[in-house]
């Protein structure tokens, strides 16, 4: 089957053009930088709650590299490697990468559709998917070629439980142009129990839209804790999911 490219890519390589980074790893809002800040670390506690060792790490979809420099930061990997099919996003990682992680991290251009060429086989400890697969046109081949290389992957993304997120997708300029699309969690699931993996942990997290209103977004941000540890309220209220998923034994 051919492979067509998504048109997300030149998205984000026209946002590096324009602002030298991708617009939603920028300061310039309260509400990109809280939903952010909320989204990573779930991802870094996830981690720190199952690894009490140093990790080589793949950080898959790595942009412009904001996760893997906060991610050396937070848990002090062995090594980071991060790929991404987008030039310009990874240009503008290395860019920013600082002189003392050079060697211990490295930032390559490859699409997710090639990982089981460019990867070596149980080389990393976990792979991390920072909303990543929402952007693809075929995702179900991406975790195909991914489950040849990784036994444990953390994925982060938009939670298509959320209601109010599918109409942010169908009326936000961002999303249309970004291809932005929230995959229903028990379909991503069964994906990945298709290609030999069981579920380790699931959450739902984080109350705030990236592109909001910043007093709405301050409210929002205010209740979020409280509907984070609600039951069945958080699964339809919270913008984003995390999925931890090992291979079976």
């Amino acid at each position: 089957m051919k492979i067509k490219k998504e048109k997300s890519v030149s998205a984000f390589n026209r946002d590096v053009s324009l602002k030298g980074r991708y617009l939603y790893t920028t300061e310039e809002a309260y509400s990109l930088r809280v939903s952010r800040e909320r989204q990573v670390k779930e991802i870094i506690d996830t981690i720190l709650e199952n690894y009490k060792r140093r990790l080589k790490v793949l950080d898959i979809g790595c942009g412009d590299g904001t996760f893997a420099l906060i991610l050396i930061k937070a848990i002090s990997p062995k090594y980071i490697l991060g790929f991404d099919p987008a030039k310009k996003g990874v240009e503008s990682a290395k860019k920013r990468l600082p002189k003392k992680y050079s060697g211990k991290i490295e930032f390559q251009n490859f699409s997710i559709y090639d990982a089981d060429s460019k990867i070596k086989k149980d080389f990393f400890d976990i792979g991390v998917a920072w909303g990543v697969f929402h952007h693809l046109y075929y995702p179900q081949k991406a975790i195909k070629k991914i489950s040849k290389v990784l036994d444990e992957i953390i994925i982060l993304e938009p939670n298509g439980f959320n209601p109010f997120l599918k109409i942010i997708e169908k009326t936000s300029k961002y999303h249309k142009e970004h291809e932005e699309k929230s995959y229903w969690p028990p379909t991503f699931r069964s994906w990945f129990k298709n290609n030999g993996y069981i579920l380790k942990k699931e959450s739902f997290h984080c109350l705030v839209p990236y592109f909001c209103n910043e007093k709405i977004a301050k409210i929002l941000k205010m209740i979020e804790p409280f509907i984070e540890k609600t039951p069945i309220i958080n699964k339809f209220f919270c913008g984003a999911v995390l999925f931890y998923f090992v291979k079976e034994n």
